[in-house]
């Protein structure tokens, strides 16, 4: 599916293209002074988001007001900026730009979400990161769209996290797609948090044609975002999936590169600041 355009352009620009055939792999960089602070927002709202809006509480001398609910809710559930390669924040971060730019220029529509739904406030979620369908109804075309999001500012190129190591994209994503029963339970519980039931019902028929290897009724994304800084060297930051973009068969690769404008640490700890609402310079996010 081509991007369907829409209000992610303000946010971030397509730099360049190096695609291969059906294979997208392209570069976005920032497009917009506010972009970090869009990003931040949204990462509060996924974090903080609940079965029920907050309601004010009073129980036997304890009152809180709606927006002192909120504000405990929120200083509960984001996650404070821990430094190294490890620490949740930067991940959140590729994990965020993946879905909004998912969600707003491909039409993807998600069931589990780890940066939403996952159990611990201040470590990452395990397996895919996050598990969308997308559906074009000219076409009634169904897309099953398999998410990975990392973040690096190793100088090498490519860096480490794309073709390395039992935890890199391209080893999680060929074992998604050798792996055919795992992956299909794994869009079964997925869909289990879907908003919606007509999303939830995709996900699960998109599920069933995966486990089947019914491969000319379904289409499978491979969705990569990796988070670098200025420094990054394209095409070689994509690695073995430009260079043998055939070993995801019968995958499409989709491969975005987001190249910041500055260190990627003093992004992420911004990025926490304002989704904290914590205080700079004696002022209030």
């Amino acid at each position: 599916m081509e991007e369907k355009g829409g209000d992610v352009e303000s946010l971030f620009v397509v730099a360049e293209r190096h695609d291969v055939g059906e294979h997208q792999l392209r570069v976005l960089e920032p497009a917009s002074a506010d972009w970090l602070a869009v990003l931040a927002e949204e990462y509060r709202r996924l974090r903080t988001v609940s079965d029920h809006p907050p309601t004010a509480l009073s129980f036997d001398g304890l009152d809180l007001a709606v927006q002192e609910v909120a504000e405990i809710l929120r200083a509960a559930t984001v996650p404070h900026y821990e430094p190294g390669n490890f620490g949740v924040v930067r991940s959140d971060l590729a994990e965020v730009i993946l879905a909004l730019v998912g969600e707003r220029m491909y039409g993807s529509r998600y069931g589990y979400r780890s940066v939403s739904d996952r159990e611990l406030v201040q470590r990452p979620g395990r397996g895919i990161d996050q598990i969308g369908v997308e559906y074009d109804e000219p076409t009634a075309r169904l897309t099953l769209v398999l998410g990975e999001a990392k973040v690096s500012s190793e100088q090498k190129s490519p860096p480490g996290v794309v073709d390395r190591g039992d935890d890199c994209l391209r080893a999680q994503h060929l074992m998604h797609l050798r792996e055919r029963d795992a992956t299909a339970d794994k869009v079964w519980a997925a869909s289990r948090r879907c908003p919606d039931p007509e999303t939830q019902r995709l996900l699960r028929i998109a599920a069933e044609l995966f486990r089947a290897g019914i491969d000319d009724k379904i289409r499978i994304v491979a969705a990569s975002l990796l988070v670098r800084p200025p420094t990054a060297r394209t095409p070689r930051d994509f690695g073995s999936f430009h260079r043998a973009s055939a070993d995801f068969r019968p995958a499409d690769i989709r491969f975005l590169l987001i190249r910041l404008p500055g260190d990627v640490d003093e992004v992420a700890v911004e990025f926490a600041r304002l989704a904290r609402g914590d205080v700079a310079n004696g002022q209030v996010a």
